[in-house]
């Protein structure tokens, strides 16, 4: 999670509109060029990821010793080789590992145009500070192509010394800037007073990064409830520590169609907003993905073994459908995660009647499992009246789903949603999935997802909060694999009684065969 300087700019032949020779900056007029330099420890020459694959391919393009004049000039404001990065070079990582703040390090973009006959023009330096204020120096001098290699360095150099040539002042901590703050009222010490409280969820805690690089930050983070959302609180792990204090907020979860994965307004380690950030939860562990990369944690309180640190039992509701006569059932795994009991009710369709059940199979990676029902006042379901279809289905064919979303203002009859197959590949293309148009809400995690014949293809897992009627359904083909965890192969029912039959009259038949699954944590 450690992150890298690069403000996005267009770098090399960009165009740069600013005529400026002034040291202010174009977004904040009252900072001070001279006085910001003094503050900064560290320069970090930024390229295009473009123009780093040309010099490797062609160390000897002429544009490389205007790097090398780049360096040179950076040298005479009274910077160290020591203190000076190029990006793209093989010492960038340890340089970015001995950062403790990113307001001690000014990043400068170089830029310039080819003019008609072969040389360099519009020659432009942009300072970038940390807080993503911008000093713009334009020079209209033309180095011209008749200057050979050995002199285009020193016509860089003194295009750059032209720009601005005020060298830098002693080190001056008291003129750094710093990143925003977003102080909470937690600390360690305070969470774990309200953790004790056995007033939280099974989610609240605090947190540790499991990483095997000593190098990078290695976060404690804390989960913690904020009236209708959780707030994700940093304690500490940052490599830029003087950029963040122990208690700071560092985003906060939103939540999905599934009670154990949410998005994330996550705060990078210079602060930026990143809202492509996914957590799920399972047991005492974390997950976090940013940017396709999973960042995996342990809970280390409050501890399980410790009941006083347990939240109090809650009851969390999911979808389930029959799969057998003698009483498996399939949901969703992360309906049936961190149980401490399940229950099942509408078998058969009586919901006065509630059921215990155990889990028989499982598969968290695809969101899947098999529970049983346990009860000795369970006799057995009727015949299966469907089938289970695991051929992949084409875009644009009709489905509908059944379950019981949101039983606490929706009630606890059973609903129906229809729609078409919108793509044959899941969330970030995943091919375990099909994107459905039909609506999902919270409570038809779970529930079977059928064809216009009956016939089940798939288990409704999720939706895309960021996109009208974009749902998931794990495909049935997955459900198979399940089987092999099983003491017996399933007898699974091979007539499909729905298949002549209209959409009311079908709905009529397998809602008794769909469940509510209701689990204590």
């Amino acid at each position: 999670m450690r992150f890298k300087f690069l403000i996005v700019l267009l770098v090399l032949n960009s165009i740069c509109v600013s005529q400026n020779f002034t040291p202010n900056s174009q977004s904040n007029p009252n900072l001070d060029f001279k006085k910001v330099l003094s503050g900064i420890k560290y320069i970090y020459i930024e390229q295009s990821d473009d123009f780093i694959q040309t010099l490797k391919n062609n160390p000897e393009v002429p544009e490389v010793y205007a790097l090398l004049a780049l360096k040179d000039y950076l040298k005479y404001l009274g910077f160290s080789e020591s203190d000076i990065e190029i990006k793209g070079s093989s010492s960038e990582s340890n340089f970015l590992d001995q950062v403790e703040s990113f307001c001690d390090v000014l990043t400068v973009v170089p830029s310039w145009e080819v003019s008609k006959n072969g040389g360099w023009i519009n020659i432009t330096l942009s300072f970038w500070t940390c807080t993503g204020e911008n000093f713009i120096f334009k020079s209209s001098t033309e180095i011209k192509p008749q200057h050979y290699l050995n002199k285009i360095r020193e016509k860089f150099l003194d295009v750059y010394i032209h720009l601005y040539n005020t060298k830098k002042e002693e080190l001056n901590l008291k003129n750094r800037l710093s990143l925003p703050s977003k102080i909470t009222k937690w600390n360690e010490e305070e969470l774990k007073i309200y953790y004790r409280s056995e007033k939280i969820s099974p989610i609240e805690g605090i947190y540790e990064e499991l990483s095997l690089n000593s190098k990078s930050g290695k976060y404690t983070l804390a989960i913690v409830k904020s009236e209708d959302k959780y707030d994700i609180i940093y304690l500490n792990g940052v490599t830029n520590k003087l950029d963040w204090s122990s208690g700071e907020l560092k985003g906060s979860l939103i939540k999905t169609a599934s009670p154990s994965i949410f998005k994330s307004n996550w705060l990078m380690s210079n602060k930026s907003e990143n809202t492509d950030v996914y957590v799920s939860f399972e047991n005492a562990s974390m997950e976090i993905i940013i940017n396709n990369k999973k960042h995996s944690y342990i809970k280390l309180f409050p501890t399980d073994n410790n009941k006083s640190f347990v939240s109090p039992k809650s009851t969390f509701s999911g979808t389930g459908f029959a799969l057998t006569k003698d009483g498996l059932v399939v949901t969703n795994s992360h309906v049936i995660n961190g149980y401490q009991k399940i229950n099942i009710k509408g078998v058969n369709g009586v919901f006065n009647t509630t059921y215990s059940a155990k889990v028989v199979a499982e598969d968290v990676k695809n969101d899947l499992a098999i529970i049983k029902i346990d009860d000795s006042a369970f006799t057995k379901i009727g015949e299966i009246p469907y089938l289970i279809n695991t051929k992949t289905v084409d875009v644009g064919n009709s489905v509908f789903v059944l379950g019981y979303p949101l039983r606490s203002s929706m009630g606890d009859e059973i609903k129906l949603t229809t729609g078409i197959i919108s793509s044959r590949s899941g969330f970030q293309g995943d091919i375990t999935s099909y994107q459905i148009s039909a609506p999902i809400q919270p409570g038809n995690s779970g529930g079977p997802l059928f064809d216009d014949k009956g016939a089940i293809i798939g288990i409704v897992n999720s939706k895309h909060t960021n996109a009208e009627n974009a749902s998931y359904a794990v495909k049935a083909i997955y459900l198979l694999n399940l089987f092999e965890q099983l003491e017996k192969y399933p007898q699974l029912s091979n007539n499909n009684l729905l298949q002549s039959k209209n959409l009311t009259e079908q709905v009529k038949i397998i809602k008794d065969f769909t469940y509510i699954i209701e689990v204590n944590y």
